[in-house]
This record gives structure tokens, C-alpha cells and sequence, in this order.
């Protein structure tokens, strides 16, 4: 349930439009990993073994989805 909640704040902020050349990472996903990083603390390339994004793909992610949630639960 919090999940959910946490996901209906972010979302409007996460969510990118497929392209022709690859498909956009999902909001849900890049709430998933960031949430995944910050409770383990674990590093990028651990992480990269249990989510379906290059490294470089999760850092950015999980910086867009600390300041999506930042943002959102200020107000």
C-alpha cells in the first residue's frame, strides 16, 4: 500500500514516452530500484544483477526518483 502511494506521487514526474528506439524504464521500476538502493545501501553493480537496467540507466533513475519524491512529499 505504501508503495502504491509513494507511486501515484511520482509518477506524473517519472514517466517518459516510448521511443522507436527502445522502450522507456517504467515508473514503477525506477521507484522499485531506487527504494531497493536506499534500504541496502548496496553498490550499482550489485544492483544491476536484480533490476532490468544498465548502471549508468539505475544512477540516473534513482537521482530523478530522490528528487521526484523530495519534491513531492514537501508538498
Amino acid at each position: 500500500a505504501c508503495f502504491d502511494s509513494l507511486l501515484e506521487m511520482v509518477k506524473p514526474f517519472l514517466t517518459k514516452q516510448d521511443t522507436c528506439m527502445r522502450k522507456a524504464i517504467s515508473a514503477e521500476e525506477k521507484l522499485a530500484v531506487t527504494l531497493r538502493y536506499l534500504a541496502t545501501w548496496r553498490n550499482m553493480k550489485d544492483l544491476r544483477f536484480s533490476a532490468i537496467m544498465s548502471t549508468a540507466a539505475m544512477g540516473q533513475a534513482i537521482m530523478d526518483t530522490c528528487e521526484a519524491l523530495l519534491y513531492s512529499l514537501q508538498s
